[in-house]
């Protein structure tokens, strides 16, 4: 028997909770049938593999049904009732785990039985677990919401309507707190829209941004009352808006001061979006954000920031960690780092994500070394990693050529740098995923570097100041610094190189 949904279901289970499940199939309540009890005895054993010669579906037919000719039919229906039994036992602890939306049903259920004095000493509890809530995300102001107007919907039409003006008076409190929570709710959105927007070449519009962006400016005072508000929406003013970098500070300061009033992903989300501002206001020319970017990155590591679930870190975060600390002549920071983080690496990414890093680190190393056969050696060492790095990921992927052309050139290696770029131009064009912005970013390092190196060929002196005065004009290519120091090299030199 190898039903993949219920093993899975299963395996999913702790110790735990495959206990708890047993109660559950053996109540009354919710299961009569005896032989459904017998079959989840018998799954019980196996888990969490569920390998096993017993578990095979005639196997498994014959310890429930001794002496019973075998019929496909009982089995389909009894791993279908055992499906739908598992699948209720986990919507009902996860139902169990907020006591507010347990709440929320009972003071349903007794308002539908007008079960008037129950139903207050209910709500004025419910209220109470409410406030004591740290957290205060859009739940929090729907679940206010909600609750109020359950509380309205009770009382309204219990009383004339000449006085229930103390009962309808809640309704302004109502709204606000409905208001709260869609603001939350779609401000949150954007955000995560222009989070993908930014890595993937994606475009969707943004229905209503500016009425709500100009509402929520208009009433800045109201709004910066509620914190998740007041940072979302500065957020997407900075990215969206253009709005001044002065806000920076400030925002930090309402992210830091409001940590328990939000969740931990929003926390270190916002952080994370930090970081991105730093490495973007670097990357268009304000260098004094690479050592910020840096020194930010090493708090983040402090508050456990790019640590997930499961005490795993990202393959793109640890990267981009690895990047920014290089940018900054911090490879000994870089190296502790890539060994220190290796294992916190998902499981699929780990070998890939290190020995990509560890390519970088030794080009680095090997980069300023005069000595010709020691910089071979690390150059060695790069390509060696480089050539076991196993991936489709657009972002390895172009990062791979990347330095790979950097190492062609350095090495004069001139034919296999001008194969790498007509297969590179080939990958970028055919990529769609790549957006535009990085992929015009490339492109321009790969037609930079082609000249580069006919300028290295020709020894053409002159040639080379026309294109280091193209380089420095040009505002979206990668690596600007690498290009021009290597055209200051050959105008040092001066002297040819030999054609291949």
């Amino acid at each position: 028997m190898r039903n993949t949904k219920l093993f899975l279901i299963l395996s999913s289970l702790t110790a735990h909770e495959l206990k708890e499940l047993g109660k559950y199939v053996g109540s009354p309540f919710h299961n009569s049938n005896k032989t459904l009890i017998r079959f989840f005895n018998l799954l019980k054993k196996h888990h969490p593999d569920f390998v096993s010669r017993s578990l095979e579906i005639e196997n498994a037919h014959r310890r429930l049904f001794p002496g019973k000719k075998y019929n496909a039919a009982v089995m389909r229906n009894l791993i279908s009732e055992m499906i739908r039994l598992t699948e209720e036992y986990l919507a009902f602890i996860n139902y169990r785990k907020d006591a507010i939306v347990v709440k929320k049903h009972l003071l349903e259920e007794l308002g539908a039985r007008n079960m008037e004095k129950l139903f207050e000493k209910n709500i004025e509890e419910a209220f109470r677990i409410l406030d004591n809530y740290e957290l205060r995300d859009q739940s929090y102001y729907s679940n206010k919401y909600e609750l109020e107007s359950l509380r309205r919907g009770f009382y309204e039409f219990k009383m004339p309507l000449g006085k229930s003006k103390q009962v309808h008076g809640i309704l302004p409190d109502e709204i606000e707190n409905l208001t709260y929570s869609f603001f939350i709710t779609i401000l949150r959105e954007y955000f995560s829209l222009y989070n993908v927007q930014s890595q993937l070449n994606f475009e969707y519009g943004y229905k209503f941004f500016d009425e709500i962006m100009g509402h929520i400016e208009r009433e800045k005072e109201t709004y910066e009352k509620i914190p998740l508000i007041y940072i979302l929406h500065t957020f997407l003013s900075l990215f969206k808006k253009g709005e001044k970098e002065e806000l920076i500070p400030a925002l930090k300061e309402m992210i830091d001061k409001n940590i328990g009033t939000m969740s931990k992903e929003d926390f270190n989300n916002f952080y994370i979006e930090l970081y991105n501002y730093y490495k973007h206001k670097q990357s268009t020319g304000d260098k004094s954000y690479g050592r910020k970017s840096f020194e930010l990155i090493k708090e983040m590591l402090k508050k456990g920031i790019f640590i997930r679930s499961g005490d795993t870190i990202t393959a793109h975060s640890y990267t981009n960690i690895v990047h920014a600390a290089i940018r900054e002549n911090e490879l000994a920071w870089a190296e502790e780092f890539i060994n220190k983080y290796k294992n916190k690496l998902p499981l699929l990414h780990k070998e890939n994500a290190f020995l990509y890093n560890t390519a970088v680190i030794n080009y680095m190393k090997g980069y300023p070394v005069s000595d010709e056969k020691q910089k071979e050696q690390y150059y060695d060492k790069a390509l060696d990693c480089l050539a076991r790095v196993k991936s489709e990921d657009f972002y390895y992927m172009t990062r791979i050529k990347n330095l790979l052309l950097r190492i062609y050139y350095e090495r004069s290696d001139f034919e296999h740098a001008k194969g790498l770029i007509v297969s590179y131009k080939q990958y970028l064009s055919k990529n769609k995923m790549i957006p535009n912005d990085l992929n015009r970013r490339y492109q321009n390092f790969i037609n930079f570097t082609n000249k580069l190196i006919k300028v290295r060929v020709d020894n053409d002196i002159y040639e080379s100041n026309i294109l280091k005065n193209q380089i420095i004009e040009s505002n979206n290519t990668e690596y600007k610094s690498w290009l021009i120091e290597n055209l200051n090299k050959i105008e040092e030199r001066k002297t040819p190189v030999k054609e291949f």
